[in-house]
């Protein structure tokens, strides 16, 4: 089975993907990616979640892993490439988020290409809408509202959810280490580009 994750920008999409690399089946000596899930939490925290990670790196630690780990599991913003011939082979996993809330995680990152807020939100409902009309033409497709995630404990619903739905093992408590990290990166990244823009240009 080859799963494939499509999430708007600032949709977690990325951070859903580490958790869901904690499974057993999971493994690629390529990448140091080896080992019980004590050794992936600790490479995830090293490498994907440092402590340095903030709003100006925080898109350059993404892909730094992002193409590699694409072996293991697909990740993109949108369902761009789907093969209805072969989709048995395949399960797509549609996270969901509030375009409001899309917004709020993905702008202290990057600029993005649209010319306002009000175009943002739009194009992300609309893609939110699209990956949702996807599930009549494939039936094996997983649908999460996701806006849960955005909070420092990890939601066991939410997880339980998708970990039952693919038919992978429990690891809530090494997910549980991993989610509460990149929550708080979050947050710290948000008090930093606020002082930071208030330094630069502040006035008096």
């Amino acid at each position: 089975m080859i799963l494939s994750i499509s999430a708007r920008p600032g949709g977690f999409g990325n951070h859903v993907r580490w958790l869901l690399l904690l499974d057993d089946r999971f493994q690629s000596s390529n990448l140091y990616f080896t080992g019980d899930q004590q050794a992936k939490v600790d490479f995830i925290l090293a490498n994907a979640y440092p402590y340095d990670k903030t709003w100006y790196n925080w898109i350059t630690y993404e892909h730094d892993f992002r193409p590699a780990f694409d072996e293991l599991i697909i990740h993109n913003h949108f369902f761009e490439k789907i093969d209805f011939t072969n989709f048995n082979n395949y399960r797509y996993i549609a996270i969901q988020v509030s375009p409001e809330l899309c917004y709020y995680c993905h702008i202290k990152f990057k600029r993005n290409q649209y010319k306002s807020k009000e175009e943002f939100l739009t194009e992300t409902a609309k893609a939110n809408e699209k990956d949702k009309g996807l599930k009549q033409f494939l039936p094996n497709m997983l649908v999460l509202d996701s806006d849960v995630l955005f909070q420092e404990e990890l939601d066991k619903t939410w997880y339980n959810n998708i970990i039952t739905q693919l038919g992978f093992d429990n690891n809530y408590k090494y997910a549980t280490i991993i989610h509460k990290r990149w929550y708080n990166l979050h947050k710290q990244a948000e008090n930093d580009i606020i002082n930071y823009l208030t330094t630069l240009y502040r006035t008096d």
